[in-house]
């Protein structure tokens, strides 16, 4: 029997999917491009919210230090003629020493802290963030050379992220095989489900690997954030002039629009999990709204911008 008719169709069959898909997948061109530049924005904001936790550590610290001096010490073996660092701390009435001055970049921490935690939740979100800039790279790739180089760099990523949860591991890619009829749409379209679904599960951990270490970087930021507010009615009750009022009511300004604001670390940190997820769902799913996943890929956005600005406020009360 002749089998040619038949091989026609096939062809006409699998061209039509193709087709129909390099129509579809560019619409995620957008919602991806969105998820990764807020992805970028939550990381330089929750870094910045690092900074400002290990400053007001600092700042407390040194307080505490100026009115109990004889407490303050190096770390064992440091600061001598032959050592290889050094690093000064005040030993709280607890018996916990507080770093005077901690690098940003120290590798080993002097101490174990509220912002050394926080740290761990930045490397996270630069991870987070390698992998979503692969993820905006296959979506916009225009040869099959680029998405498969950016395709191996997601996994990559997804690697590290799974590396700094413990207990955690990333699955291995499956790879595919193309058809000659596929599209480069098609091409793109495989690609993003393929690493999505990957990067999925590792991501869903995120809340419970890392939602206590952002969610006592709040109560240390409120903490911080009252105190600078005592501080300066007081500097205000002892000398009421026009520029100490000024300076109290702009740092309790500050404090109540970040405790008014619903954009804290954890509140990001939580709809970076659920932007991911919809993602996945709406690559998995053949009746998907790509209007939906747009909306809902800003919203993940709008959180990180209102962090980074809640941040920014913060910051310029502290310094008036």
């Amino acid at each position: 029997m002749d089998t040619h008719p038949r091989k026609i169709r096939t062809v006409i069959a699998l061209v039509t999917v193709f087709a129909a898909t390099a129509c579809a997948a560019p619409q995620y061109e957008k919602p991806i491009g969105t998820f990764a530049t807020a992805t970028s924005d939550a990381q330089a904001a929750l870094a910045s919210y690092s900074r400002g936790i290990i400053a007001a550590q600092e700042d407390s610290t040194r307080n505490s230090a100026v009115a109990a001096p004889y407490r303050v010490r190096s770390l064992a073996g440091e600061c001598g003629p032959t050592s290889t660092r050094c690093r000064l701390v005040f030993d709280q009435q607890q018996g916990d020493p507080s770093p005077l001055y901690q690098p940003q970049d120290d590798p080993s921490p002097a101490v174990s802290s509220t912002a050394s935690e926080l740290r761990r939740v930045v490397t996270f979100m630069a991870a987070v963030s390698k992998y979503t800039e692969s993820l905006n790279a296959i979506a916009t790739a225009d040869t099959a050379a680029t998405v498969d180089r950016n395709l191996s760099a997601s996994g990559a990523s997804v690697a590290k992220i799974a590396a700094l949860m413990p207990g955690e591991s990333a699955s291995s890619p499956t790879g595919y095989e193309r058809s000659s009829f596929a599209t480069i749409g098609w091409i793109r379209f495989d690609a993003l489900k393929q690493a999505v679904s990957r990067a999925d599960p590792v991501l869903a951990k995120a809340d419970a690997a890392f939602g206590a270490a952002v969610q006592q970087a709040t109560v240390a930021m409120q903490a911080h954030m009252a105190d600078v507010v005592a501080a300066r009615r007081a500097a205000f009750r002892a000398r009421s002039t026009r520029e100490n009022l000024e300076r109290v009511t702009a740092a309790a300004e500050a404090y109540d629009s970040f405790l008014r604001n619903e954009a804290t670390p954890d509140a990001v940190l939580k709809e970076l999990v659920k932007a991911h997820a919809n993602l996945n769902k709406a690559l998995q799913s053949s009746d998907t709204s790509v209007t939906k996943l747009a909306e809902q890929m800003s919203a993940f956005q709008t959180h990180a911008n209102r962090l980074a600005k809640i941040l920014t406020d913060l910051q310029t009360a502290q310094r008036s």
